[in-house]
């Protein structure tokens, strides 16, 4: 299915992965979100061997990923984390959408975070 859509795998959503899942129009950019959040989750754990273990099933994968994150506390801020939580739900409608994630960056950081 991806292969025919064009992508990288480990960075998928995993409703690009299932044949089944019609994309609707209103979740094109929460797929990309769910990119971003593997972005973010692949920079602050600079483990690539990490991602590759959780291309599999979306159970393996969003419990791989809950201790990774559990394993970052500390390192990296809590608004950081929570940001690449709330994009890796497998859920799509559970993954914070573009304009979510752009009030939570400018309530969190008003002062420094302009976004026009």
């Amino acid at each position: 299915v991806l292969a025919e859509k064009g992508g990288t795998m480990v960075y998928a959503a995993p409703e690009n992965k299932d044949e089944k899942f019609q994309l609707k129009k209103k979740n094109l950019f929460r797929a990309d979100l769910w990119s971003l959040g593997m972005l973010l989750l692949e920079l602050c754990t600079l483990d690539l061997k990490f991602l590759k273990l959780i291309e599999s099933g979306n159970q393996q994968k969003e419990a791989g990923i809950a201790k990774k994150i559990e394993e970052l506390e500390g390192k990296y801020s809590k608004t950081l984390l929570g940001l690449i939580v709330s994009l890796l739900r497998s859920n799509p409608a559970e993954r914070k959408s573009l304009d979510e994630v752009q009030k939570d960056l400018e309530e969190q950081y008003k002062e420094v975070f302009v976004m026009k």
